[in-house]
């Protein structure tokens, strides 16, 4: 088995090993990248991606060596939670809409260029952050696109098709896309499940977990450029979601001849709506103005039902929880943007936001309602921020970008349960990025982060998975992260690039689970931790081993956290964390035949979970990839096998007497599913 050290040695003798080869054949390599006038900003042109046959923007964006897309951090306001990837130098106005569909929507022939801006940001649109981040540049003159896509899979035992198509355009001064999308999946875990008890008997379960996902939705977002140079903005989203699944789990006791049917069912509907809309105008060459507006809303209705026919104990039980509520966000950005001073970009502004969740739930057992408080609440929340950013040209190989954010918030909860809270936080940050030459960067950030609070840990539900009832917190507040992170990239040839980073996290008021009595407990804050570790990512070609069109793409990633157990008072992991990580993905292309293949291997270490009376070990994740590809007729045809080796998926519950550090062991629940091999078929082009 490779070890961690020899995984790490084995990765930094491969970076050695291309950088030398690529320092003697300099000549033979095509130098499709250039770097541009500004320090860390690599271009990318067209040209670069069409060893990969290309569709959309997407297949451009997934392509850029040592990057991978990242949505956005869950945390508090519209400018902190942005992703890394702009359109045009702009962040979409847009928080529903995830950035892959963004990119899906625009064909190849419609993009100039790719920029990667890595460390110094120069006053882009970004956020708050992001040290590595890919800019996308669209032709001013693209003509009319229709990128599509349909896609079939066999999961769940069933074929289920999906697919996605889009227009866009231009009329007069307005450019627009209108954008349809059909997801569709189903999913089977199939397994058994041991309870050891240490009293009664023991107990075997045949468990069939059936689940299936139905997604419409609809984007259409437009931009108009004035006659006064000015930018106008408007996008909306509708989306319907339903989602259902059962679990029949027959349950045999070791002394019993028949088995007890459990018959769980979950239904989900959801519908969404998001308006949203930006305004830029420039006052002068130096000083410019952008507005942000964002409404969206959200009505979920869920049911969840158990019903237990008893057959061992005549104890039948049909028990049942039905919620409805509605999510609501409203948001107003203003952003200056002043670069009057040389060697200077100042960003300056202020963020109002206001948010809600209102949920109405009902405890049925045996037809009689069960009284569950703080299940029937509405929880809202009002906020005001301002911020000023400054991106600084130290020297000609320093960079620095300093920012301030002060937010103050109240916190109101109504219904079963009244509390009012008020909230001051002060969000700092400073990124340096240093240019040591050409192919080396030194990246170092800090920053003060506030966690975004999940409304419905506010409120309290059933939770028929394990029996437990999950009990609202009314006391609630949000998490501050104190992060330090340093990184050291090198990049060598045309896409080799590895970077290494270390991190270090403080903090405050870790929301986890707390006792509220001798074996219940509620989301709460349960003190100070601390996380820390290391993530090495990897971009390497084969031409160093012989293999002409081929590269890896590696990310290894280890960390450790430590908090103080409220139930044991002994130090301990953050709950549900993974400390590791790897993933590994291996392209081929066969440019002969317009065809690639490769495969994708992920391993997560197992997680844990601590409940005042149980513990639960959710053990190491596993998963492999295959895929071959192939461009015909300007159609690209993919097919895929997932979760090729149908790996098992461990659960371990133990349940206690009492509270965990004074009870003993009640009862073991040892679970072993595997949810099956998924095989797809993808068709994709642009017409």
């Amino acid at each position: 088995m490779l070890k961690k050290h020899h995984f790490i040695a084995l990765v930094i003798g491969i970076s050695t090993a291309s950088s030398s080869i690529y320092a003697q054949n300099a000549e033979e390599i095509p130098q499709v990248t250039e770097e541009t006038g500004e320090d860390g900003v690599v271009v990318y042109m067209p040209d670069f991606f069409e060893q990969y046959f290309p569709i959309t923007a997407l297949d451009f964006v997934r392509r850029v060596p040592g990057f991978s897309i990242d949505r956005g951090g869950d945390v508090r306001g519209f400018g902190g939670s942005a992703g890394n990837v702009l359109i045009d130098g702009e962040r979409p106005s847009t928080k529903s809409d995830n950035i892959e569909n963004i990119l899906s929507r625009i064909g190849k022939d419609s993009v100039e260029r790719v920029e990667l801006i890595r460390g110094a940001t120069g006053g882009l649109d970004l956020g708050g952050g992001q040290s590595i981040v890919v800019n996308v540049i669209r032709k001013a003159d693209a003509g009319g696109t229709i990128p599509w896509s349909i896609r079939f899979a066999h999961d769940g035992g069933k074929l289920t098709p999906r697919g996605n198509i889009a227009y866009t355009n231009k009329y007069n001064n307005t450019n627009y896309t209108i954008g349809l999308e059909r997801q569709a999946f189903q999913f089977r875990n199939i397994g058994f499940e041991n309870l050891i008890t240490t009293e009664g008997p023991d107990e075997f379960r045949d468990e069939v977990q059936r689940g299936r996902r139905s997604n419409w939705n609809l984007d259409i977002k437009t931009e108009t450029k004035l006659a006064n140079e000015d930018i106008f903005r408007l996008n909306f989203r509708g989306s319907n979601r339903l989602f259902d699944s059962n679990e029949n789990s027959q349950r045999t006791p070791e002394d019993a001849s028949e088995a007890d049917v459990f018959l769980q069912f979950n239904e989900n509907r959801n519908d969404q709506f998001e308006i949203s809309t930006d305004y830029e105008h420039n006052f002068s060459d130096n000083f410019a103005i952008k507005g942000i507006g964002l409404v969206s809303r959200q009505f979920n209705d869920n049911a969840s039902r158990l019903n237990i026919d008893a057959v061992n104990d005549d104890d039948d039980v049909t028990t049942a929880f039905l919620t409805d509520s509605i999510e609501a966000e409203s948001i107003i950005r203003a952003e200056f943007d002043w670069n009057g001073w040389n060697n200077h970009t100042v960003q300056f502004g202020s963020e109002f936001a206001e948010n809600f969740i209102k949920s109405e739930s009902e405890f049925i057992e045996n037809d009689l309602p069960v009284e569950l408080s703080g299940a029937n609440t509405e929880v809202s929340e009002l906020r005001g921020e301002i911020f000023i950013s400054d991106s600084i040209s130290v020297t000609s190989k320093l960079t620095a970008d300093a920012a301030l954010a002060v937010e103050r918030s109240t916190i109101k909860q109504t219904g079963d349960v009244d509390n009012s809270r008020t909230f001051t936080f002060a969000k700092p940050r400073l990124s340096l990025t240093y240019v040591t030459s050409d192919v080396t960067q030194w990246r170092l950030r800090l920053e003060q982060e506030v966690g975004q609070l999940n409304f419905f840990d506010f409120v309290s539900a059933a939770n028929f998975d394990d029996g437990d009832v999950d009990i609202g917190n009314p006391e609630l507040q949000p998490d501050r992260t104190f992060v330090a992170e340093g990184t050291y990239e090198r990049r060598f040839g045309e896409i080799g690039v590895i970077s290494a980073t270390l991190f270090f996290n403080d903090v405050k008021d870790l929301i986890d689970l707390i006792p509220t009595g001798p074996t219940t407990e509620a989301r709460g804050n349960v003190g100070n931790g601390k996380r820390y570790g290391a993530e090495i990512n990897f971009t390497t070609p084969f031409d160093w081993a012989g293999i002409k069109e081929a590269r890896a793409d590696i990310t290894y990633r280890r960390q450790k956290s430590s908090v103080t157990d409220l139930t044991t008072g002994l130090d301990r992991r953050f709950a549900n964390e993974r400390p590791e990580l790897l993933e590994i993905e291996f392209r081929k292309e066969l440019s002969s035949i317009r065809s690639s293949f490769g495969f994708r291997h992920f391993r997560r270490s197992r997680s844990l979970f601590f409940g005042v009376d149980e513990f639960v070990d959710r053990g190491r994740r596993e998963r492999s990839s295959v895929f071959w590809e192939t461009t015909f007729a300007g159609v690209k045809v993919r097919a895929n096998i997932n979760n090729l080796f149908n790996v098992t998926e461990p659960r371990v519950r133990t349940v206690f007497d009492g509270a965990r550090n004074v009870g003993n062991v009640d009862f073991i629940e040892q679970r072993l599913r595997r949810n099956g091999t998924e095989y797809s078929l993808t068709f994709s082009g642009v017409l």
